[in-house]
């Protein structure tokens, strides 16, 4: 659940910097 949850996460950053660049 955890791990999920930290999957999730770094998922969301990646998103982010993809979308800023």
């Amino acid at each position: 659940m955890l791990l999920d949850l930290q999957e999730t996460l770094e998922r969301k950053n990646e998103f982010r910097l993809a979308f800023k660049h």
